[in-house]
């Protein structure tokens, strides 16, 4: 797994997420917006950890 998927993971899994990206994707009334601030809060979990 790259860098970047693992943070996508690790924030996901703070959410409570357990499954991969791909059924969070496809969860019943996803947006593009719920995507958009899966990766903002991904970006900021990174950076504050140096990466």
């Amino acid at each position: 797994m790259n860098e970047a998927a693992a943070w996508i993971m690790t924030e996901l899994r703070s959410r409570g997420w357990r499954d991969l990206i791909g059924p969070w994707n496809r969860a019943p009334g996803r947006t593009a917006d719920d995507a958009l601030a899966l990766l903002d809060a991904t970006i900021r979990r990174a950076a504050h950890a140096g990466r």
